[in-house]
């Protein structure tokens, strides 16, 4: 099982090396330095969408099969999935004070962001109650046809989409590409450390029947002749 000690450098290590690459980001034309923590926003964003489409299928999976170990990792990586998205929207409101002078809660993509971080995390809450298999299958695959649903038809209000220098076109999305990457693999990483961790009534189970079995092996040790 991987140690929260490696977990934590490998993702801090991650996240110096997405600063450093924000950090020397190009600049875009309307935005100047403000495309930076759009960068961030993006990445995170769209890394949460990967999350919630491995949540989906680990959620088809666990319906079907019933399997409590797909269950397990359906559970490390909706939280993780959620945290991703949530850090997302956070950024996003970041960026749109920095590049438009305020948060615009009627603006379509960001309302659609937090009704379905609401849903998510509502979810995510049900999945922490109850310990059916298959309704955790079920559940799994719901954000990801809420973000089809509201984000894929949301109108692209504050999100210009013809305003970068054309020279600058292939180094800014190789940015984002990049930053993206970072985050799914920190994403991933953390997935891991959550779903390779064994059940906790499995443990306690595990535990009660070593010390039955210690205890019969002292009794039968130490019985009189």
């Amino acid at each position: 099982m991987p140690s929260w000690k490696r977990t934590t450098l490998y993702v801090g290590w991650i996240a110096v090396l997405a600063g450093v690459t924000v950090a020397f980001a190009p600049v875009e034309r309307t935005m100047g330095e403000g495309i930076r923590a759009v960068y961030a926003h993006v990445a995170l964003t769209v890394a949460g969408v990967v999350g919630f489409a491995v949540e989906a299928v680990l959620g088809v999976f666990a319906f079907v099969t019933g399997s409590p170990a797909a269950a397990r990792w359906l559970r490390a990586v909706a939280g993780v999935a959620l945290g991703l998205f949530a850090l997302g929207t956070l950024v996003s409101a970041v960026a749109a004070w920095v590049n438009w002078g305020g948060m615009f809660l009627d603006e379509p993509l960001l309302r659609s962001s937090v009704l379905v971080l609401a849903s998510g995390f509502l979810l995510y809450a049900v999945m922490s109650w109850t310990e059916h298999v298959r309704l955790h299958g079920a559940l799994g695959v719901v954000p990801l046809v809420a973000i089809a649903s509201a984000l894929v038809g949301a109108r692209n209000a504050l999100h210009p989409g013809a305003n970068v220098i054309p020279e600058s076109v292939g180094s800014i999305q190789v940015t984002f590409v990049a930053l993206t990457v970072l985050c799914v693999a920190a994403g991933a990483r953390l997935a891991w450390q959550l779903g390779a961790r064994p059940p906790p009534g499995r443990t306690r189970a595990a535990r009660r029947r070593s010390v039955r079995s210690g205890a019969g092996t002292g009794a039968r040790t130490h019985r009189p002749a």
